[in-house]
Formats: C-alpha cells, structure tokens, sequence
C-alpha cells in the first residue's frame, strides 16, 4: 500500500505555489522519454491573445460564443465576463497573471467543439522536481458554458499526437525518485485521462515512468510510484460545506481551512482544498480561483454554505490523512 504521506508529499508538489526561487527549463532531462522528434513536433496549434493590461484596463477578447470582456477590480484580480450561448452570464475571475513577468495567453478551439476556449501559462517558482509553469485553461461546453481547469506544467506547449485536432497536454509528478508521465486529452470542455494513444508512428501507453538515468514503461519492481488523476470528467466524492476560517500554512502563508461533510458520512477539515470553485444556479455561472482575492473566495464559500449548495469535488482524495488530503482541482456546486 502507498504510504501516506508519500501521497501528501506529491499533492504538495503538484500544487501551484508561486513563492519560491525559478527552476531552469533543463530540470528535467526529457530525453528519455520514448517519443521521437517527430511527434515532439507535433505541436496543437493556438494563436496569441493580446489582454489589456494596466490600471483601470478593459477590453474584449474573442473566446466562448460571443466573446469576453477583460476588466479588474480593486483587489487586483482580473475578471472575464460573457454569456453562454442560451444569454446566461458567466463570469470567471482569478489573481492577475498579467502581473507575472513571461505569463503567455493563448486561445484555440482545444476540444474540436466549435468554440474558442482560453489557455494560459502562468510561471511558477519553485525547486526541482517542481513544475516550471501553472497551465490554466477555460474551455466552453456545448451550451457555451465554461468550465476551468488548472495543472503543473513542465512543457509550455499542447500537442496533437493523434491528429484528432483535440488538444492533448502531459503531466508530469514526480514519487519514488521517479517521474511518471501521463496524457490528458480536451474532450466535452475537460480533460479526460488517456491510456493509449495512437500516431503515425505507432502506439503510445500511459503512464510512463522515467528517472535521471532511465525510461521504464512499468515501474521497478518493489517501488510504487504514483501520480494522482487530475482529470475533470467525473467527481470523486459529493457532499456539502459547512464552515471555513482563514489561518497560516506550514510556509505561513495565509490558507483557507474548510470542513466538509462528504455524502458518505465523512467529516474532514481540509486547507485550501480547491483550485477553483463553480457556483451555478438558474440565471448565472460564476467561478473564482483559489488565488482569486480574499474577499472574492469569501463571497463564493458564504453563497455556498448560506444557499446549501450540493457540491461535487473533482479531484477529490478522501483516502490520504492530514489538512491537505482533500485537495479538489474543482468544486462545483448547484442548487
């Protein structure tokens, strides 16, 4: 069995922090992974997205059905607002990455569904095995609804293995002095966990696992290193929120701690266990990020615990012990 706190050391590895020194684009000696040049190459395409930026900056971007207005607010957070395609408001606010010095935001069609969804590389600090960059994307639904998503990133870049003009991006984790490389594909507005992935050049399984020294298609025998799903296609766990207090982490920094009551009985006090927050209701579509300001998360977990919001947890890990077991990259919660 995985050790515990094995489990908690990758989680905190895979969460985005951006605090401490850059780490060098050559962390990673990616050689050894068995892709050849050719698929390397085979980049999804994007095209560059130009946001206003500076105080008291607005403008419009063309994402989702009808496009985007860019604006901030006083508390330094950038805001997308839009409608779906049925005229009901979204609005998806985070901290302003503009302010992050080789920040890139791009926009492209990334689950072939005939709308233009959002990505964006934020930069991150941090030591090796840490990730070099946060990816940040909004892709819409059919409905032209958005749905966010967040991960580690260690290539500034999607690719297209198959040629199915989906966007696939890799993930990597780092566990048992290995590094384990899995493959997420846009599908429906998320990302779906790829096994096997076919190209011209054959046949590609995932995950796969490589060291400084070595590639492996299996782990060696007697370890077990582990990656944890950050797919967004299904929930893990559902349940409710029923209080939250603002504290200190291990690092002092502020955190927010929640108790969550799960559906299958379970009570957990969890610190800062969401990457990203949906509310939903008849008329609207709202969603702030963990890194969104204080006043902005506090709005959204009052609504939720005031209106008793059902939530859904996706990336839920209710298995691991301690504050930082219950991390979610998505809390969604409906009436």
């Amino acid at each position: 069995m995985l050790n515990h706190t094995k489990r908690i050391t990758l989680l905190t590895l895979t969460l985005i922090s951006i605090a401490l020194l850059p780490i060098a684009s050559h962390a990673l000696n990616l050689s050894f992974l068995p892709f050849k040049k050719t698929e390397m190459a085979r980049v999804f395409s994007t095209n560059p997205v130009l946001l206003p930026v500076g105080e008291n900056a607005a403008g419009k971007i063309q994402i989702g059905p009808s496009g985007a207005d860019v604006t901030y607010n006083e508390d330094g957070d950038i805001i997308f607002t839009g409608l779906d395609k049925g005229g009901r408001k979204w609005q998806f606010q985070t901290s302003n990455f503009t302010a992050t010095d080789g920040y890139k935001a791009e926009m492209a069609d990334l689950d072939n569904n005939g709308i233009t969804d959002l990505i964006v590389y934020v930069p991150v600090m941090g030591m090796p095995p840490a990730p070099e960059f946060e990816l940040i994307t909004l892709m819409f639904d059919s409905h032209g609804a958005p749905i966010p998503y967040s991960s580690p990133g260690y290539f500034q870049k999607l690719f297209d293995f198959n040629k199915d003009k989906r966007a696939e991006f890799m993930h990597i984790a780092y566990d048992y002095n290995y590094w384990i490389t899995t493959l997420y594909e846009a599908d429906g507005a998320r990302w779906k966990a790829v096994n096997s992935i076919k190209g011209p050049e054959g046949i590609r399984a995932f995950p796969m696992y490589f060291s400084f020294t070595n590639y492996r298609s299996v782990p060696p025998p007697g370890t077990y290193p582990f990656a944890f799903d950050v797919s967004n296609t299904k929930p893990h766990a559902a349940g409710r929120i029923m209080s939250y207090k603002w504290g200190k982490d291990e690092q002092q920094s502020d955190a927010v701690f929640v108790v969550i009551n799960t559906n299958d009985g379970k009570t957990l006090t969890c610190k800062k266990p969401f990457s990203a927050i949906l509310i939903e209701n008849g008329t609207e579509r709202r969603i702030v990020t963990s890194s969104a300001s204080r006043d902005a998360v506090n709005t959204a977990l009052n609504d939720i615990i005031n209106e008793n919001y059902k939530l859904s947890f996706f990336g839920f890990n209710q298995n691991a012990t301690g504050p930082a077991a219950c991390v979610s990259s998505l809390i969604w919660a409906k009436q």
